[in-house]
């Protein structure tokens, strides 16, 4: 029977820290703090201290972006943007392809974007994201794949 978002519980055995490593630098006059979640695990909580702690950082831009562990339109996801709602995720190329997925598992066929990120919601236009693909999939180097986001 289907849940409701809010009552979706996904618990991988995971404890809910986690630990994210911030870069905050100047260039060309525009400041960026920039965090890479390290750890192998976490869910809810240490994301929102992470976003929470970002908050409290003037800068221009303001992004963490990684393997989350989660899955960008899962409930995990949802909740850390109920408690904090200055964030959205990026997740896709914006001219999104059926084949463009982060994650592939050496020729798994899921509709996912593993690897996402977290950005101001109010600059989310400013941001492109982009999936680097090889051109035979055994070819990948690992069963993720690069992203790139750009800050235009």
């Amino acid at each position: 029977m289907y849940k409701s978002i809010d009552e979706q519980v996904i618990d991988y055995g995971m404890s809910d820290y986690r630990t994210t490593v911030f870069v905050n630098f100047e260039y060309y006059g525009k400041t960026y703090l920039i965090g890479c979640y390290i750890s192998t695990e976490g869910k809810i909580n240490g994301t929102v201290k992470s976003l929470n702690y970002m908050d409290n950082i003037n800068t221009d831009y303001q992004i963490i972006i990684d393997d989350m562990n989660m899955i960008s339109h899962m409930s995990e996801v949802y909740n850390i943007l109920k408690q904090n709602t200055n964030y959205t995720i990026i997740s896709r190329n914006k001219n999104f392809k059926i084949s463009d997925h982060s994650w592939h598992g050496y020729g798994i066929k899921e509709q996912v974007n593993v690897d996402f990120a977290f950005v101001e919601k109010i600059k989310e236009d400013v941001y492109d994201y982009e999936i680097i693909k090889q051109d035979d999939m055994m070819e990948e180097g690992s069963d993720h794949r690069p992203i790139i986001i750009t800050i235009n």
